[in-house]
This record gives structure tokens, C-alpha cells and sequence, in this order.
């Protein structure tokens, strides 16, 4: 699988307009992130590879650093976004079966 197919592009929610800078220059320092923009006064569009970061933990070092406040809501989507995440990075690793080669056991008797 190549690179591209492992970005995920996510939008982020600040705590107040003055934090959006700073958090830029943050988020840019972590890596698998790949590329940070702005989007009006308190939202950053983020996109990143999911095999090295998970949502959860982007979302953590921003509260660390004071710039993203989660609430009720916010908890439930970053939640949310996490899963998505992770069942990305588990079907990556999953093995199809090949259709034409029955399940052992299954043969005629």
C-alpha cells in the first residue's frame, strides 16, 4: 500500500482564534503529519498518515499545550475519529481469502 493511500485528512476545532498559530506550528512537529492548514480563525485542516499517529494522540498534544478544549461532544468525535483510525490500520493488516480455494475441512465426503 502506498503512501497516499494511508493520509487521512481531518478538521480540528480550537479553543479561541489567538490559538491557531501556535497550534499550527505544533502540529507540524509531530510526526506523520504531512500537511497543516488553515481554515478561517479557529480551525486547522490537518492531514496525516494514520499508521504513525492516531487522532487521539494529535488531539492530546494540543490539550497538553492548551489549545484544544474537548467537551461532551467533542470527546464523542475525537472518540469517533479514533476508531475509524484504527479500523484503517487493522484492514491493513487483514488477509483475504482467495475465494476459489475452499475453508479446510470443507471438501466432499
Amino acid at each position: 500500500m502506498n503512501d497516499e493511500t494511508r493520509q487521512v485528512v481531518r478538521t480540528l476545532k480550537l479553543a479561541d482564534s489567538l490559538a491557531q498559530q501556535r497550534a499550527s506550528e505544533i502540529v507540524r512537529t509531530i510526526e506523520g503529519v504531512r500537511l497543516v492548514n488553515a481554515q478561517g480563525t479557529r480551525r486547522l485542516r490537518i492531514s496525516y498518515d494514520f499508521t504513525k499517529l492516531s487522532w487521539t494522540m494529535l488531539c492530546d498534544t494540543l490539550v497538553k499545550a492548551g489549545l484544544y478544549s474537548q467537551g461532551p461532544i467533542t470527546r464523542w468525535r475525537d472518540s469517533w475519529l479514533d476508531l475509524l483510525d484504527h479500523n484503517m490500520r487493522e484492514n491493513l493488516e487483514h488477509k483475504a481469502a482467495c475465494c476459489s480455494k475452499p475453508p479446510p475441512g470443507a471438501g466432499r465426503k
